[in-house]
């Protein structure tokens, strides 16, 4: 009973809490990677068009809908989870190939894996605790803040994302995928802990 709940406390401490925002991001990152893909413009068009669909769908969903249940939590958490683990595996295999074989003998260049590393592996936490809520006694509905947001919060979080992907692209060099790990890992450290801690008002 004790193993269980230290446990359930190491899972609750190293999953961030999701605010609805970052949800936004996710699509943005969505949209970014179609963006770099190597395809004829009628299947990227038609790519764009399902992920506009989906955030236009999700969009109305936040801000007409006052409530929501637990279906809606595990959508959220799936949808993110997934998006973590394969952002986070396909971006630490490629940046890992690109400097290896390149012969690099930069530190630096190494660090910048903490990104790929840091979301797959939240990926990974999100995917356990979502499949194994009843094993791990997890509390998934405590991790997720379904609140109404401001549509503030998400101009914010929209241009927070493409700084950073301004900054990785020409600041720092990375390549796409690891442009979304850095956004990503970002948000998830400081959006979604930080963000939301004014008051909003009624």
């Amino acid at each position: 009973m004790a193993k269980r709940m230290q446990q359930n406390k190491l899972l609750t401490d190293l999953i961030p809490k999701l605010r609805q925002e970052f949800v936004l991001v996710i699509f943005l990152m969505f949209a970014f990677a179609v963006s770099q893909l190597s395809t004829t413009v009628v299947i990227r068009s038609l790519l764009y068009s399902i992920i506009l669909f989906g955030l236009i769908v999700w969009l109305t969903k936040v801000f007409v809908e006052d409530s929501f249940g637990k279906y809606y939590n595990n959508i959220i958490f799936l949808m993110v989870a997934f998006s973590l683990l394969l952002a986070g595996w396909y971006g630490f295999n490629q940046y890992y190939d690109r400097i290896t074989s390149w012969g690099s003998y930069s530190l630096v260049q190494y660090l910048y894996l903490f990104f790929p590393t840091f979301v797959g592996v939240e990926g990974v936490l999100m995917l356990a605790a979502l499949l194994g809520q009843g094993l791990f006694n997890f509390d998934l509905n405590s991790k997720i803040d379904v609140d109404r947001p401001l549509v503030g919060d998400f101009v914010v979080v929209a241009l927070a994302t493409v700084v950073l992907i301004f900054l990785g692209n020409f600041v720092m060099n990375f390549p796409w995928y690891l442009n979304i790990c850095l956004a990503l890992t970002v948000n998830l450290i400081i959006i979604n802990q930080f963000g939301g801690q004014t008051i909003k008002s009624d």
